[in-house]
């Protein structure tokens, strides 16, 4: 097929509109419907001179629904106000979806897609893409290698495949799985959830109330400002939960668990972990810590002091402390810092188990039957009535027992000094 404009010399704009070629000529105009395919295959000969604008690598839609089907390199498609559907198999190809729900898929090199206004859905199959989902709550699910993904303004639901991809949620409250290898996933503002299955992976909530799941081995998962619920059942998986009250559940060998600002509540099941702790984390609550665990304080040098109270070992760093449940029981306790008696000590209104080493301490235990163990000099013991039955041992010449109540009773038995006081007493 040929076309002439004039005598084969003459002027003309040309423009594909879907599949159609419309050339102007001065104020008139020729419509080749469906003529792409003719184009494409050389079928079609135009005897003219195209002016400068002339760009028959740019793609317009209409205001009908247009499907758009393209393998043309370097091209520009621009859908129109309606509901569209792009498919391109070219490379260093253009997309920008418009108004109206649209379906693109395309599975060309380094493509760009642009979603528009409204509900879009989005498939990518080609390496080195770049997907900006636009408003509107879009589905975007990408398989190629190199892949960038930012989602739009609204609620996303976004399904990554492909291998060191970045994917970024933007607003909205997002949906994301991935199970690339070598991902990097950004939450958005809002509370997302994001599920990951790739290994080597970093992960960083963002804003929002965040739900993380993640099985990939290697992962890094940075906890977000807000109160974010973390379930890890990789190895080798680097936690640290960020601000907020926190819940950290983890099933992964050998990860690494930071609850970081705010009081955070950690549950593990595994061997060979490490928690860290540093002052200012808040009051956490770890459960699960075994003989296998190590708990970091301050990367190692930070000061600490522990005090067992029923099951538990509450280890205080600073203004905040540890929980460490059922940990009174295990034989040996890993806790990497540099141990100090506080000059104070005060326990629970529990049964306390309180060792202190340090001389010129004031110890306090307060309610419960506690157990205190003195190896200092220039020691301060207060007792009240009411704090139970209290047993002292490592009482020497340099210690002082005070009594509120000045009310009290002595003793006796054996080779132990008895005080009573109302109807508790503290044996010496």
């Amino acid at each position: 097929m040929t076309l002439q404009i004039g005598d084969g010399n003459g002027t003309y704009h040309a423009e594909r509109v879907v599949n159609d070629y419309v050339f102007t000529v001065g104020k008139g105009s020729v419509t080749l419907k469906n003529a792409v395919s003719k184009v494409f295959h050389e079928d079609l000969n135009i005897l003219g001179k195209a002016d400068a604008s002339t760009d028959l690598k740019r793609i317009l839609g209409t205001d009908a629904a247009d499907i758009i089907n393209t393998v043309l390199e370097d091209a520009t498609v621009i859908s129109g106000t309606d509901n569209d559907s792009i498919n391109n198999r070219g490379s260093n190809v253009s997309i920008s979806a418009g108004n109206g729900k649209n379906i693109i898929y395309s599975s060309g090199y380094k493509a760009t897609i642009l979603g528009g206004t409204d509900n879009d859905s989005i498939n990518n199959r080609g390496s080195n893409v770049s997907i900006s989902a636009g408003n509107g709550k879009n589905i975007i699910y990408s398989s190629g290698y190199k892949a960038t993904i930012l989602g739009g303004t609204d609620n996303d639901s976004i399904n990554n495949r492909g291998s060191n991809v970045s994917i970024s949620a933007g607003n909205g409250k997002n949906i994301i799985y991935s199970s690339g290898y070598k991902a990097t996933i950004l939450g958005g503002t809002d509370n997302d959830s994001i599920n990951n299955r790739g290994s080597n992976v970093s992960i960083s909530a963002g804003n929002g109330k965040n739900i993380i799941y993640s099985s990939g081995y290697k992962a890094t998962i940075l906890g977000g400002t807000d109160n974010d619920s973390i379930n890890n059942r990789g190895s080798n998986v680097s936690i640290s939960a960020g601000n907020g009250k926190n819940t950290i559940y983890n099933t992964g060998y050998k990860a690494t668990i930071s609850g970081g600002l705010g009081d955070d509540s950690i549950s593990n099941s595994s061997k060979n972990v490490l928690f860290t702790y540093s002052n200012g984390d808040g009051n956490d609550v770890i459960s699960g810590f075994n003989e296998t665990s190590t708990l970091q304080i301050g990367g190692g040098s930070d000061t600490y002091s522990t005090v067992a109270n029923g099951s538990d070992v509450v280890v205080t760093v600073g203004d905040g402390k540890v929980t460490l449940q059922g940990a009174a029981t295990l034989a040996t306790l890993k806790i990497a810092g540099v141990y100090k008696n506080p000059q104070s000590i005060v326990g629970s209104e529990g049964a306390d188990v309180i060792n202190n080493t340090l001389s010129g301490a004031t110890i306090q235990s307060l309610g419960g039957n506690d157990t205190i163990t003195n190896s200092g000099a220039n020691v301060l013991f207060t007792y009240s009535n009411g704090d139970g039955n209290d047993v002292i041992s490592g009482s020497n010449a340099t210690s002082t027992l005070q009594i509120a109540d000045a009310k009290y009773t002595s003793a006796k038995s054996g080779n132990d000094l008895i005080f009573t006081v109302g109807t508790g007493k503290v044996t010496l």
